[in-house]
C-alpha cells in the first residue's frame, strides 16, 4: 500500500507540474498575441497619421502659395502705386498694370 501511494502522490506532483507548465505557456502565448495585436494598431495608426498629415501638408503648401501670391501682387500694386505717385508712369499706366496684376 506504501509504494501506491507514494506512487499516487508523485503522479499528482508531475500533473499539477505540468499544469502549471500549460498555465505558464497559455499565458505566454496570450501575451505575445496581445504584442501582436498592439503592434497592428500601431501600424493602422502610423498609416491614418501619415494620410491626415499628408493631405495637412498638401493643404499647408497651397494655402502658402496662395499667400505668397497675394503678398507678391501686393507689393507688386503698391511698387506701382509708388512709381505713379512719383510721376514716373501716368494714371492709365498704373490702371492698366492694376487691371494685369488682379487679373492673374
Amino acid at each position: 500500500m506504501f509504494v501506491v501511494e507514494k506512487n499516487k502522490r508523485l503522479s499528482i506532483i508531475v500533473s499539477e507540474f505540468l499544469l502549471a507548465v500549460l498555465i505558464i505557456a497559455g499565458f505566454a502565448i496570450l501575451v505575445a498575441a496581445i504584442f501582436e495585436i498592439f503592434s497592428w494598431i500601431e501600424r493602422i495608426f502610423k498609416l491614418i497619421i501619415r494620410r491626415i498629415f499628408k493631405d495637412y501638408d498638401k493643404i499647408e503648401e497651397s494655402e502658402n502659395i496662395v499667400i505668397e501670391d497675394e503678398t507678391d501682387m501686393f507689393e507688386e500694386l503698391e511698387r506701382f502705386s509708388e512709381l505713379k505717385n512719383k510721376g514716373i508712369i501716368t494714371e492709365e499706366e498704373f490702371e492698366k498694370e492694376k487691371k494685369r496684376i488682379l487679373n492673374q
